[in-house]
C-alpha cells in the first residue's frame, strides 16, 4: 500500500537477492513492464537495473548467455543515460 514500503525493499536491505517478475500476468492483471515501472517509481532506476541484473545472474541460463544478457542490459542502460543519448 502507499503508506507502507514494498516488501522487496526490506528484502533488498536485508541482503537478499531481489528479482522482479510477473509470474501470472492474467491472474494478477499486470505485466513485466508495469512491474518494472513500479519498482523504478518506488526505488529508482539504479535499483531497478540491479534487480534486472540479479535476475540474469539467478537464471538457469548458460554462463555465455548470462554474459550476453548482462551486456545487453548494460548497453540499454547506457543508452538511457543523458550522456549516452545522441
Amino acid at each position: 500500500t502507499a503508506d507502507r514500503p514494498h516488501a522487496y525493499l526490506d528484502f533488498d536491505g536485508a541482503g537478499c537477492v531481489v528479482t522482479i517478475d510477473a509470474d501470472d500476468p492474467a491472474l494478477f492483471g499486470t505485466s513485466i513492464e508495469r512491474e518494472y515501472a513500479e519498482v523504478e517509481r518506488v526505488a529508482g532506476a539504479a535499483t531497478l537495473a540491479r534487480y534486472v541484473g540479479n535476475a540474469i545472474e539467478a537464471s538457469f541460463a548458460a554462463p555465455e548467455e548470462k554474459g550476453r544478457m548482462a551486456a545487453e542490459l548494460a548497453a540499454a542502460i547506457a543508452e538511457l543515460q543523458p550522456e549516452g543519448r545522441s
